[in-house]
């Protein structure tokens, strides 16, 4: 019976372990697992090639409205000076964005993907995303829920630091 006690506490501190492992790397960064697919996304359907330090946020304007509505207004927010490429996909099914959308291409450098090409790509693309393609063996990512949109930025603003 004390064996069987001391299986239980011995399996409860190796679980505590992982779990307070897998908290303390939630800040680390994420490997992009998509980067060969975007890369050639970016290629066929912008015939763009990556650039190392450079952020790519990519906003799909025919998701869902709130999401739409918070990434607009988080791009609009943020200064001018930060070095972004956001890739708008698709066509907004309002006109309510349009001068939000207008006020970003001129902020920003922008890519437009009319056709909804990004999603024949295995890019990851089920959220907007932001890819921080630092070099080629390290390229971080965020997909971005309405939620964590204050991170979306403290990810931009991280990233453009280094």
């Amino acid at each position: 019976m004390k064996n069987k006690y001391a299986f239980i506490i011995v399996l409860l501190l190796a679980s505590t372990l992982v779990l307070t492992q897998s908290c303390i790397n939630k800040n680390e960064s994420n490997q992009y697992p998509f980067l060969s697919e975007f890369t050639r996304y970016m290629k066929e359907v912008h015939n763009q090639s990556l650039n190392e330090g450079e952020i790519y946020y990519l906003l799909d304007l025919q998701s869902c409205d709130p999401c739409i509505e918070k990434n607009l207004a988080l791009l609009n927010e943020m200064s001018n000076e930060l070095d972004l490429n956001v890739i708008f996909i698709n066509n907004t099914r309002f006109n309510i964005w349009d001068s939000l959308i207008e006020n970003i291409k001129q902020k920003y450098s922008t890519f437009i993907d009319l056709g909804g090409e990004a999603h024949l790509f295995e890019i990851g693309l089920s959220k907007p995303l932001i890819i921080y393609f630092e070099k080629e063996s390290h390229t971080d990512y965020m997909s971005v829920s309405d939620y964590e949109i204050d991170l979306a930025y403290s990810f931009i603003k991280e990233n453009l630091k280094n």
